[in-house]
């Protein structure tokens, strides 16, 4: 299968985004962004959920590759606004960079909890801005992204900002 790219923030990657989705709801048994949706949305065809999810949501959705050291490949406008990246700056960058040194083994195991689980949910920890300023996540839930065809595809989290550290 032809690898799914990152998508553009006037035009998101919905068949990326839905195979996030697809995966969080085959995890969890719950739709990516429900009872987080506004009426208007709730209601709403697939495709408007998923532009809600990439443009409007209130929590960040991130992914990252599978590569050995695994690489972003999705944000939405909440994650790129909580790292203060673009999504030309996001895109590509070693996501292992999104903790600060210290906190990147910590990080790993918990990634490979997420890899023997399937999902893990109540997910809290500090992450780092591009200026390099901490904040807290919390309540974030991360799961395994597969492919329509199960191809494996990364990790994705859905994460709540939880305030700035310093």
């Amino acid at each position: 299968m032809k690898p799914m790219s990152a998508h553009h923030p006037a035009t998101p990657n919905l068949p990326l985004l839905e195979a996030i989705s697809a995966s969080y709801a085959k995890h969890a048994g719950s739709e990516l962004g429900e009872g987080n949706f506004p009426e208007d949305v709730a209601k709403a065809d697939r495709k408007s959920q998923l532009a809600w999810l990439d443009a409007s949501a209130p929590f960040g959705i991130l992914a990252h590759n599978t590569d050995d050291d695994p690489k972003f490949i999705y944000a939405n406008r909440a994650a790129l606004k909580m790292f203060g990246d673009t999504l030309d700056e996001f895109l590509g960058m070693p996501s292992r960079l999104s903790a600060a040194p210290e906190r990147q083994p910590a990080r790993a195991a918990f990634l490979e909890r997420v890899s023997a689980q399937g999902i893990v949910h109540d997910y809290a920890d500090i992450r780092v801005d591009r200026s390099g300023r901490s904040f807290r996540i919390r309540e974030g839930s991360l799961w395994q992204v597969a492919a329509p065809d199960g191809s494996p595809i990364g990790q994705a989290a859905l994460i709540w900002f939880g305030g700035r550290v310093d």
